[in-house]
């Protein structure tokens, strides 16, 4: 299964929710600082009022992480997470996992001091048009899907993978996840030549475990390029899963009345 239980001192908990946290990542050991947004109702109203009924878990759902809290107040609404000696798959984005909700759990927490961390983040962007993914038809020389954006313009496009990551056969404690995206880079090319002003590459960002949303800036108009965006994936415990690599077909075109 792909939502944790939970063992702390000899009983075991399942957490109430979860939320995807995205990760500015490099592929070596890297300690990371998540900021708990202050207007996340969801989380504040639910967590305990000491924050020892959480935990942090790598992409697959069940691993768990070493964290602690370097900041927690409740009433404030103010908590800074931290992550110690996390390795990615990927230079790009990672994703990992924050539950909670586990009444009566004592703390998981470690100790530990976290050096040079690098940033995550928890998304609180509802997620718009997004593209379902697929992979391209036996014979296609250009992908299924169009984007199109003004050479000025800084899109988001959204992608769904949520029908292509396997599920659990059966139910397991009320939930179905197996397979879960775990890294994610990405490109935007011309004729097959990266074109490194149109990414920002740690912007991307990952919603409920299944929606991955990337950047694209500037561009020429007039031009078509490719958009590329490779996800790696895991599943339990810290199994290796596919490479997916999903494209769509971008339109750079300013449009004028004449």
């Amino acid at each position: 299964m792909s939502w944790t239980r939970v063992l702390r001192t000899a009983t075991f908990y399942v957490p109430k929710k979860r939320a995807s946290i995205s990760l500015d990542s490099v592929d070596t050991s890297s300690d990371y600082t998540i900021t708990i947004p202050r207007d996340w109702s969801d989380f504040w109203d639910d967590v305990d009022s000491s924050g020892l009924e959480v935990e942090v878990t790598d992409a697959d759902g069940v691993t768990t992480l070493t964290y602690q809290w370097s900041s927690f107040t409740k009433s404030t609404r103010t908590g800074v997470l931290q992550i110690d000696n996390y390795t990615s798959p990927v230079n790009g984005v990672a994703q990992i996992w924050l539950y909670w909700g586990m009444s009566g759990a004592t703390s998981g927490s470690g100790s530990f001091v976290a050096s040079s961390p690098r940033s995550g983040y928890v998304d609180l962007g509802d997620v718009v048009n997004p593209i379902a993914t697929l992979p391209e038809r036996p014979g296609d020389t250009k992908p299924q899907h169009l984007i199109s954006k003004a050479s000025g313009e800084t899109i988001w496009v959204w992608m769904d993978l949520g029908k292509e990551l396997v599920k659990r056969d059966q139910v397991s404690d009320e939930h179905r996840q197996w397979e879960e995206i775990d890294g994610i880079s990405y490109s935007v090319t011309l004729a097959g030549s990266a074109q490194g002003g149109m990414v920002s590459a740690a912007s991307v960002r990952v919603h409920e475990g299944r929606y991955i949303r990337v950047p694209v800036l500037a561009g020429s108009s007039g031009t078509d390029y490719t958009l590329s965006i490779t996800v790696s994936t895991t599943y339990p415990f810290q199994n290796t899963g596919r490479t997916l690599v999903r494209r769509a077909l971008l339109r750079v075109l300013d449009v004028s009345e004449a």
